[in-house]
Formats: C-alpha cells, structure tokens, sequence
C-alpha cells in the first residue's frame, strides 16, 4: 500500500523539476492497462474525479509556482500558467494521463476514501505542510484515526506494481512539457497579431496622415512584452521616417533633373546638380536614421534579456531588413550616381548639343552614344529600385500571412 504524504508531494514537484526532454529510456516503462484514448467518458470521468479528491491539481499549481522562481522564458510561463489556468484545465491534462494506469474502480474508490472526513484532514495537513494551504499542519489524530487515515489515503496495491508510477511521471512530465509549448504559443500567437496590427497599420498609413497610436494588449509575459514594445516602437518610427523621406524625394522632382531644357544650359545643369546634392544628402540622412532605429531597437531587445521565440523571430526579420536596406541604399546611391554622371557629361558637351524642340541633338554620334548609354544605365537602375519596392511588399504580405494575416 502506498499512502499519499509528503514524500509522494515532494517526488510530483521534483519529477518536474528538469525541463529536458523526455528522453527514449522514458518510453520503456510498464504496458498500460488500456492504451491512451481507449477509456470510455465514464473512466475518465471517474480517474478526473479521484485527481480532484487528492487534490493533485493544488499540486500541480504549487508546480508552477516553483517551476516560476526561475529566471528564463520556462519560469514566465509557469507563473503564467500558475496565475491563469483553471482547476478544471489542469485537471482536463492530469486525467489522461492517469487514466491508463488505474481501473475505473479503483479511481472510484480512491475519490471515496479521500473525500471522507479523516482523509480530507490528512490532505489538508499534508498541503499545509508544503504551504500550498494555510491551515494546521499537525492535527490531531488518535491512534485508530491514524491507522484509518493511513488507510483511506493509500493507493490501490495494484497502482504500485510493475512501475507504473515510473511510467505516471515519465508521461506527466510529458504531458507538462507538451502543456507548456502550448500555452507559450498560444501567448506567441496573441503577441504576433499585435505585431500584425502594427504592420497593417505602416503599411496603410498615407503621407500625410498623423501615425496611429495602437493600444498595446500586453501577455503578461514580460519577455514577449518587452519585445512587443520594441516592435511598436521601431515599426512605426520607421514608419514614419519612409514617410518623409518619400514625401523629401518626391518634393525635389528627381524627374526633371534630366530634362533635355536642362541639360542644354549652365544654369539648368546648376540647378539639377543642386537638386541631385540636396537627393543624395537626405538619402544619406534616411539611411543613416533606419540604421539608428534598428540599432537601437536590437540594442533594447538585447537589454531585455529575453530569450523569447517572439525575440528570434523579430530578430530574424530585423536582419532581412537589414540586408535590404543595403542593397536599397546602394540602389539609391547608384541612381544619384548616375544622374551626376549624365550631367558631368552634359556640362562637358555644352553648346555640343543642341534642344530641338523637346527632344537633343548631338553634333557627334559618340556623344548621342555615351548619353544613350548612360541614360540606359538610369533605366536599369530604375528598374531595380522598382523591383526593390516590390520586394518590400511582398516580403510584408508574406509577414502578415505568417503573422496570421
């Protein structure tokens, strides 16, 4: 007969106590009475029931608690879990676990004697004792009363045999670990669609238009929070600089710095080299402004300390767009390059070509050559810059879909 005292509280908190994973040695544990999934309602029921009248939910509740005092992404989730699971969730998991390694009977009889008085003022002294409760923690029992009490409280002799309480922690642990993925990514996904509402936002947000203020709906772990912060911040601060540096390009009307009038006069030259400084200054300026923001935005997710999933995966996308923003700036700076280069050759060829209407004329066909070659050069890069545009939308309806979008 196994009685339920402290030793056995103490080995259900230590059996959790490793977040390891179940190792192959686990599963070579005693076959058991039906296989998982094969009671009917009625003994699940019934093994429910016996885990309620042990109490072994309070247990597990003290698990997460315990299992909360570390300091990691596991600890959060377990204070997590301790705060906001029900009785009845906890005892959904423990139930199917049990239920394979004892009859419907004998859980039957097992909630019986523990919720008699005797039993229930054991169990009440056993969680006192491991301050799961408050109430006394050595209460008086005569004689008789302890040999009943040690009675009620025991296990049936077939629950002890053939390793099956070996084979209960081996799959409670398990099922905790299982449990814990779960609940973690269910607070993951509730984290991504706060991600998703920001980037949903930054990418309907039109110039002009004042950035939106979302409300932050916090986890209540302080990790995936930390980093939800930081999201908020950085999307929409970049955000906002896209936006004016858009708004900056689109004022100087890159696109009449080539026109032909232009490129046919000193003072038109004058002008669109002026234009093309001013450009190339302020993409210098963005760039230099993104590169901030995600320095500063990984340098908070790094303080934090938090070594979330959420952390990976914004991470992650942060060096994506790192990468892009190279290739942009480089894009960007080409483009300026080239413009100077168009008008470099304009100034030397002055009074060498001629404007006929809205179209130029050479004098001479090598002159007619370079500048077809060079504006061709434009066209390419145009092209990519368009291309580089398209990828960065993409790329972000390809992060909504993920994010649940």
């Amino acid at each position: 007969m196994k009685r339920f005292n402290p030793v056995l509280l103490a080995a259900m908190l230590a059996l959790f106590s490793t977040t390891g994973a179940v190792h192959a040695s686990d599963a070579a544990m005693p076959v058991p009475l039906a296989a998982p999934g094969a009671s009917d309602a009625a003994h699940l029921a019934a093994v429910r029931d016996m885990i309620e009248a042990m109490q072994l939910q309070r247990i597990m509740r003290q698990l997460f608690q315990v299992m909360g005092e570390m300091e990691d992404q596991q600890g959060e989730v377990m204070r997590h879990m301790a705060l906001h699971v029900s009785d009845d969730e906890i005892l959904a998991r423990m139930a199917p676990v049990y239920v394979p390694y004892i009859s419907a009977e004998d859980a039957r009889q097992v909630a019986r004697n523990f919720r008699s008085s005797l039993a229930q003022r054991d169990v009440a002294a056993t969680l006192a004792r491991a301050r799961i409760t408050q109430g006394d923690t050595d209460p008086h029992f005569t004689a008789s009363e302890r040999v009943e009490a040690q009675r009620l409280t025991a296990m049936p002799a077939a629950f002890g045999k053939d390793g099956r309480q070996a084979a209960i922690h081996s799959a409670s642990r398990a099922m905790y670990m299982q449990w814990s993925r779960e609940y973690y990514d269910r607070l993951l996904a509730q984290a991504m669609q706060v991600v998703r509402a920001y980037i949903t936002a930054a990418l309907d947000l039109q110039p002009g238009q004042a950035t939106p203020k979302l409300a932050l709906q916090p986890t209540g772990l302080p990790s995936l929070d930390k980093v939800l912060l930081v999201v908020a911040d950085v999307t929409l601060a970049t955000t906002t600089a896209n936006l004016s540096y858009a708004a900056d390009i689109d004022s100087y009307q890159l696109d009449r710095v080539l026109a032909p009038e232009r490129l046919v006069s000193a003072q038109g030259i004058a002008t669109s080299k002026a234009t093309i400084t001013k450009a190339g200054d302020r993409i210098e300026s963005y760039l230099a402004q993104i590169d901030r923001l995600q320095q500063s935005a990984l340098g908070r997710l790094q303080a934090s300390k938090s070594g979330s999933s959420a952390r990976q995966i914004i991470e992650a996308g942060m060096a994506a767009r790192y990468d892009f923003m190279l290739r942009f700036g480089e894009n960007q700076r080409s483009l300026m390059d080239l413009f100077a280069r168009v008008l470099q050759f304009a100034e030397s060829r002055l009074g060498a070509i001629e404007l006929r209407g809205e179209s130029l004329v050479f004098r001479d066909d090598a002159d007619r050559a370079m500048y077809l070659s060079l504006i061709a050069q434009l066209k390419k890069a145009s092209e990519e810059e368009s291309a580089l545009v398209d990828e960065a939308q993409q790329t972000a309806q390809r992060s909504l879909k993920k994010l649940g979008g």
